[in-house]
């Protein structure tokens, strides 16, 4: 409890002043300062995924994580959800919280705009107990615009002998793109987005059967 009111607060600050002037549909990775950075990390752990983007009126927003292994989607959880009331400014902040006797990953999302906020919890499955080499990133290096089928950042893990443990291609693209590139990692969890006209849910897996 403590954490989510910490983390609504630094979100609360960061927006008050902003403007909606010339609004588009983008996201970025937001740039905090060293001593912001610390303060996040010190609340959220290095697992943290923050953006920030600017949206039209009627647009709705969907922020969720899959995990795959070896290019296959094995599981999809945190789904969250909110609509654009105004042309709105917002942060995104996506983490993932670990402790060595959890057989899961905790997973809290939180979306917070100028007119209000939405919070998900979840757990998603660690990987393998031999997949000890990991690394993770935002994908997102610069402003781009916010579409239907997005992107935002990946972690992946390796086995410790493997030699293209940090082989991992990351240049922008589509998600299928991004998994069909990386099929030889053996788990890959994907930081997906979604801006659209219309609030959907549905989700589908590789076969395009839905889960």
């Amino acid at each position: 409890m403590k954490i989510r009111v910490f983390i609504l607060l630094f979100i609360a600050l960061i927006l008050v002043g902003c403007s909606n002037e010339g609004i588009k549909n983008t996201i970025q990775q937001k740039e905090l300062s060293s001593k912001n950075q610390l303060l996040l990390k010190a609340a959220v752990g290095e697992m943290n995924y923050y953006y920030e983007f600017i949206a039209e009126k009627g647009k709705f927003l969907r922020i969720w994580v899959e995990r795959y292994q070896y290019g296959k989607l094995v599981e999809q959880v945190g789904g969250i959800g909110t609509e654009m009331l105004n042309d709105e400014k917002g942060e995104i902040l996506i983490y993932f919280l670990d402790d060595p006797e959890w057989e899961n990953y905790y997973l809290r999302t939180v979306v917070l705009d100028e007119s209000g906020y939405a919070v998900a919890n979840g757990q998603i499955a660690k990987p393998n107990a031999n997949l000890n080499a990991g690394i993770w990133s935002s994908n997102l290096n610069e402003k781009v615009p916010l579409t239907e089928d997005m992107l935002l950042g990946y972690m992946a893990f390796f086995e410790v002998d493997d030699e293209s443990s940090m082989g991992i291609k990351t240049t922008l693209a589509e998600p299928k793109e991004f998994i069909e590139e990386n099929r030889d990692i053996p788990e890959i969890y994907l930081i997906r987005a979604s801006l659209s006209d219309e609030e959907r849910w549905e989700w589908y897996n590789e076969s395009g059967e839905e889960l």
